[in-house]
């Protein structure tokens, strides 16, 4: 995996603002990173290797920058990385698989080089900081993806002619379908290449499309179902008493369809929850339909719909 060619598509990605710039400096400090650890390795010149680790703590200061003002909305050049830190961690910004890579940076590479200046580095710790940093950059901006299409969502219905906000005065099930095929049809992304679009993207658009067409429905992202952390809902959704899981797919639903439905039922068989939506979104703008799953009579209790476009 070429990580720096992921991580530059993933910024090129982004909505234009003012976020764009401070992540770019963050791939350049990667990048320069990378360049110190192949100096030290060809030339055994072995300071390279520190130099490399304190590249990657500016990577990291400038990532949580960033992050911060995505996520909070909020000025981050006036307060310090120690603050900032201080910040997401305390108020549960970050998803817990991204704060354990916070905490692991922060914890291995960051504080020790920061406060103890006689310290130098190896190149296996060099490799393993450009690799750390790499994968924290990773997830925080896939966070960004989805807090920015839940933003230019809201702002996008808010500017619509989509109507008042939406009642849920029939079935949950049979209404949010309605609500996710309605999301569809209406193009609440901001990328024009539809092939390109991520699953954080449309988890967050639907996101915020649905706070404001239905306000009355309670929704939850990236929501663990039991002490199991690797086992989450993309969404939760909840109204008139009942939970709804939905989680969302992309590829070819040919090969994808199965695994996306056994996790699905996996979910609500763990969490105790009876209606669940597969939401397999194409890579083309095509009309969906629904369709109620068969399942076996040990899930009768269990009610699933899969919402796809069966080109």
């Amino acid at each position: 995996m070429d990580l720096l060619k992921t991580l530059r598509s993933k910024i090129e990605g982004l909505p234009e603002g003012d976020h764009q710039e401070g992540l770019i400096a963050v791939l350049l400090h990667i990048e320069t990173a990378f360049q110190h650890l192949e100096r030290g390795e060809s030339s055994l010149e072995h300071s390279a290797f520190t130099d490399a680790v304190y590249r990657t703590n500016q990577a990291f200061e400038g990532t949580i920058k960033e992050t911060y003002r995505v996520l909070t909305g909020k000025d981050a050049s006036r307060i310090t990385p120690y603050e900032i830190e201080q910040h997401l961690e305390k108020e549960g910004i970050f998803r817990n698989r991204v704060l354990a890579q916070f905490k692991n940076y922060r914890t291995e590479w960051r504080n020790p080089s920061a406060h103890n200046h006689k310290l130098d580095f190896e190149s296996s710790e060099a490799v393993l900081a450009i690799l750390s940093i790499s994968a924290f950059a990773y997830l925080c901006i896939e966070e960004i993806y989805q807090r920015l299409s839940y933003l230019n969502a809201e702002s996008d219905v808010s500017s619509s002619n989509t109507g008042d906000a939406l009642e849920i005065h029939l079935n949950p099930m049979e209404a949010i379908s309605d609500i996710i095929i309605q999301f569809w049809q209406k193009n609440i992304l901001h990328s024009s290449n539809h092939e390109r679009v991520l699953e954080n993207e449309i988890i967050g658009a639907l996101h915020g499309f649905i706070s404001k067409i239905a306000p009355d429905i309670k929704v939850q992202t990236d929501t663990r179902l039991n002490n199991d952390d690797h086992l989450r809902a993309d969404l939760l959704l909840e109204t008139h008493g009942q939970q709804v899981v939905v989680e969302i797919r992309r590829g070819r639903s040919d090969t994808d369809e199965g695994y996306g439905l056994i996790s699905l039922r996996r979910l609500l068989n763990i969490g105790g929850i009876n209606n669940g939506i597969l939401f397999h979104a194409p890579l083309e703008r095509l009309d969906l339909q629904k369709r109620s799953i068969e399942l076996p009579p040990s899930e009768s209790h269990n009610h699933i719909i899969l919402i796809n476009s069966y080109k």
